[in-house]
């Protein structure tokens, strides 16, 4: 953990803590937002092509409870946007090279529909149980 407050800590500083604890992965947490109120869905972010694996995983098991659970008889159209997909990116809170490290993006704020999603606690808890079972899934493959 980089906080247990609503403290700020700079990119800077997570790099510097990744460094220093030697962590076996690094998960950077996150809810989208943009202009628009229409885009949904979770997306994953890795940088070295060993944080794929990681990334994947985690992000396969956040699509599946999406549509299997949170938005289980929404419309096909609906669905079909929740994957954002497994993507590279060079965000630097995961350019470290002591683990693999990967960006998760939970969903839209931005979409009231899933604003109100990621504040429930049944949503955010399995998001959560989606997100634990993404990394076991990726221990148990490497």
């Amino acid at each position: 953990m980089t906080r247990k407050t609503e403290s700020l800590v700079t990119l800077d500083q997570r790099a510097a803590m990744i460094k220093n604890n030697n962590p076996d992965i690094f998960i950077s947490l996150h809810c989208d937002s943009v202009d628009s109120s229409s885009p949904l869905g979770t997306s994953a972010f890795y940088y070295k092509a060993y944080s794929y694996p990681l990334a994947n995983a985690i992000h396969e098991q956040l699509v599946s409870v999406y549509k299997n659970d949170i938005y289980k008889g929404y419309s096909s159209s609906h669905l079909n946007k929740v994957d954002r997909h497994t993507q590279y990116y060079a965000y630097k809170v995961i350019r470290a090279e002591e683990c693999p490290a990967v960006l998760i993006e939970y969903g839209f704020i931005s979409n009231i529909t899933e604003c109100k999603v990621l504040q429930s606690p049944s949503s955010q808890a399995k998001l959560a149980q989606a997100t634990v079972n993404g990394i076991i899934n990726y221990i148990n493959e490497n």
